[in-house]
């Protein structure tokens, strides 16, 4: 009895698992298709109209806006917040959440600068709000910021938030911050609009990676 009830739950962990695992492909697929299609004028229009449109609202409050989103995509800022929900995990005796909180983080860097490395595209050719450095596709900060704070939210929403008031809070600040970090480096001048979709999914097909070590 308890050999057969142990196969359904396998059964059970594999079936939950396949609509995840294939949504990772199908993400790094429509990213090796956004890197094909750089230099097509179609792609190149919609980068342009959105850089121009962007650019064309700066001001001195969304300039430190920006500035501060910077500093939460930057090395130090992702590491700090990193650290934090590293801890936290911990003290919430979520050992394995804390270890995959890490390599969320880890993976989705190395996978970003293997990326960015082999596509080479350079920054926008205008003038930025603040410096950044390598190349420009697909955006890092993007890529790290929907592993970490999409698993993040994940495992709070799955497992410490009960309530669906507070599920939703958290779902919708995670999102919120996702888009918006993403949002303030094309108004920086700093990254194409195509850089941020493109990170954005392969920091999802990197996600949907975890999640599946998260779920077996």
């Amino acid at each position: 009895m308890d050999n057969l009830v142990t196969r359904i739950r396998v059964r059970r962990t594999r079936s939950n698992l396949m609509p995840t695992l294939l949504l990772a492909p199908i993400s790094l697929l429509i990213v090796a298709w956004i890197g094909f299609m750089l230099k097509t004028e179609a792609l190149m229009r919609f980068d342009a109209t959105v850089g121009d449109n962007a650019g064309s609202i700066r001001n001195e409050t969304l300039n430190e806006i920006a500035r501060w989103f910077d500093w939460i995509g930057s090395t130090t800022g992702y590491a700090v917040i990193t650290v934090i929900t590293v801890i936290a995990f911990l003290i919430g005796r979520r050992v394995a959440a804390a270890g995959l909180t890490l390599l969320s983080v880890a993976g989705a860097y190395a996978l970003n600068t293997l990326v960015k490395m082999f596509v080479e595209r350079p920054r926008p050719d205008i003038e930025p709000l603040f410096a950044a450095d390598g190349f420009s596709f697909p955006s890092g900060n993007a890529t790290i910021a929907v592993a970490l704070f999409g698993y993040a939210a994940v495992v709070m929403t799955g497992v410490i938030v009960r309530s669906r008031s507070w599920t939703t809070v958290v779902s919708c600040a995670a999102a919120a911050l996702i888009l918006l970090i993403g949002a303030f480096r094309v108004y920086a001048g700093v990254h194409y609009a195509s850089d941020i979709i493109a990170g954005y999914l392969l920091g999802a097909a990197w996600l949907f990676i975890v999640l599946s070590l998260h779920r077996s």
